[in-house]
């Protein structure tokens, strides 16, 4: 059983608004936009993206934006 009351606590709110407007995943999601809109505004050849396409974005994302740390969740979601 789960209060109620805790998702209203001040450090259940406090958390919940750093991982939205902070966290690394809305940070790299923006950064993914952010390519993908380019491409598509310059006309680049990356109109159909495969597979290999988006996982080698997101690593260069990872790499450049991360300081070696890792998106959350994404090895859950691929087993």
């Amino acid at each position: 059983d789960v209060n109620d009351q805790t998702f209203l606590e001040s450090c259940g709110m406090a958390d919940l608004i750093t991982t939205c407007y902070g966290g690394r995943n809305r940070k790299c999601a923006e950064a993914y936009v952010r390519s993908r809109v380019k491409d598509a505004e310059t006309g680049s050849n990356h109109d159909r993206w495969g597979k290999k396409q988006c996982e080698d974005l997101w690593s260069k994302i990872e790499t450049d934006l991360l300081n070696g740390q890792k998106l959350q969740g994404t090895l859950a979601c691929k087993e």
